[in-house]
């Protein structure tokens, strides 16, 4: 066969490209987030989701709070984003790329984003509308910059001191280029954002404040993308399992007593956004809300503030057989009292119709999709869900693995005499750990610097993969910074 002679290649089967396989995970080592207790700050709370519905769990004791997102909660409408000058633009730098100059293609490059914000304005002239001009300027730079939480009180009152001495001098064109600093359009604030839906709010009684805190734990386990919580009071050890089912899209909660009749617990749906919320039905909490129109609502004329997207989500309530009640509060509230367990289904829905469709002009009933998601659900145990739901996740997750060491006896007996010495507790007593002696994995990566522990570095790859899979899915939105967890309506990205 010549050196040009093509060669037919039979093209590979989707068998041949992988074979996802039930990886035995080793167990001196699972693939575990731990921490010793509940979250304090946002950031310690363990992220769940199933590519479109996400929550964040913080495991506190006596009140627990799950924040619940949608991918499609954004603020704004529909807008044209695009550049008419970006073809100008992206042709200059090419040229400048194909002539070595990676510098000045990098600062032409700026140009190809024009206005992110798709919001149209006229760049500002000083010498037209004089002062006026410019206190118009500063006055929108200090409004707009307020709104998102940003101290510029002292920044904007230099900046027009400083441009009224220019102005009062003639030195015209900075005065230009300062109060343009200063416009709007240069400013992100009047970009959409992405909100939050609500909080799952859960109260237990005054016992709950004394539990035994060396028994306290919450894992994130990564191989079946369920989160645990467990503590004991006296001789009840109680127990959270929460997941998001991609293929029922729905998040499920169970909490259960290993003593019977021991579970009680207020249950209750809110909210930053405009919403109200009501007992739905004995055993269900409906709440239904609206993101705002426009990322800074107009103050003269609330009617000016075109519709935004409208969403809903339901809570589900299953208890014990025969064990245990269920009572309304307050038509907003649901108490279970003296049950064995509860099972939460919550399902969510949004007006979204797509990027081009208006949210006043979308066709989506938020509440009746809901309903129907509910009812296709309700009737599976949480085995049922569970099952379906591990099934689906790991035929994702288990197409990749990643050993970096032998097993956690080899990486004992075979690491350096320099590193043997060195070794922190906390390591060791991971290699050795059994499910009633773990470590919490911030103390792992503490010592990570003396020990270098090569499964550690397996848990981050795969607590990215996790991430991944579960804020983003085939027909979800695309990730965004955060992925799909959010718990501010005014969040620190854009």
């Amino acid at each position: 066969m010549g050196d040009g002679d093509w060669v037919m290649v039979r093209r590979p089967t989707e068998k041949d490209l992988w074979e996802p396989s039930l990886i035995q995970t080793d167990p001196s080592k699972p693939l575990e987030v731990r921490f010793k207790g509940p979250a304090k700050h946002w950031t310690d709370a363990i992220p769940i989701g199933n590519g479109r519905l996400g929550a964040m769990v913080w495991g506190g004791v006596q009140s627990e709070t799950l924040n619940l997102n949608d991918d499609t909660l954004w603020t704004g409408i529909p807008g044209n984003y695009t550049n008419p000058d970006a073809p100008t633009a992206l042709s200059e730098v090419r040229k400048l790329v194909d002539d070595g100059k990676y510098a000045e293609a990098t600062t032409e490059a700026v140009k190809l984003s024009g206005n992110p914000s798709g919001e149209v304005y006229d760049e500002p002239q000083p010498l037209r509308f004089g002062l006026g001009m410019i206190y118009q300027t500063a006055w929108s730079a200090y409004t707009n910059c307020a709104i998102a939480s940003m101290s510029l009180s002292n920044y904007i009152l230099k900046a027009l001191q400083a441009i009224l001495k220019l102005f009062i001098a003639g030195d015209i064109e900075t005065v230009k280029r300062m109060s343009f600093r200063l416009y709007p359009r240069n400013l992100p604030v009047m970009m959409k954002v992405y909100q939050l839906l609500g909080d799952i709010k859960l109260e237990f009684d005054d016992s709950h404040a004394a539990y035994s805190e060396e028994t306290y734990w919450r894992v994130l386990d990564l191989d079946t993308a369920t989160t645990k919580v467990r503590y004991s009071i006296g001789d009840v050890e109680f127990t959270r399992e929460h997941f998001a089912s991609n293929p029922d899209q729905v998040i499920v909660t169970k909490i259960s007593g290993s003593k019977s009749g021991s579970l009680s617990f207020m249950v209750s749906l809110d909210s930053k956004l405009h919403h109200h919320s009501r007992v739905n039905d004995i055993n269900q909490i409906l709440i239904e809300g609206s993101c705002p129109g426009s990322r800074i609502p107009p103050k003269a004329n609330e009617n000016d503030d075109p519709k935004g997207i409208q969403f809903s989500a339901i809570l589900h309530l299953q208890i014990s057989d025969e064990v245990g009640a269920i009572h309304v509060l307050d038509d907003r509230k649901l108490k279970v009292e003296g049950s064995d367990w509860a099972v939460m289904l919550l399902v969510a829905s949004s007006s979204f119709d797509g990027p081009f469709i208006k949210p006043l002009d979308s066709k989506r009933n938020p509440t009746s999709e809901c309903l129907n998601t509910l009812n296709s659900i309700k009737n599976l145990s949480f085995d049922g869900l569970y099952a379906r739901h591990l099934d689906d996740y790991q035929n994702l997750f288990h197409r990749v693995s990643l050993q970096l060491s032998k097993s956690s006896k080899s990486f004992r007996e075979n690491r350096p005499f320099q590193m043997k010495e060195r070794l922190s507790s906390a390591t060791d007593q991971y290699l050795e750990s059994t499910r009633d002696e773990m470590v919490a994995t911030s103390e792992r990566v503490k010592s990570f610097q003396d020990d270098e522990d090569p499964s550690l570095v397996e848990l981050l790859f795969q607590y990215g993969r996790y991430l991944l899979i579960s804020c983003s899915r085939p027909g979800t939105q695309v990730a965004n910074l955060q992925g799909i967890w959010n718990k501010d309506i005014e969040p620190p990205w854009e």
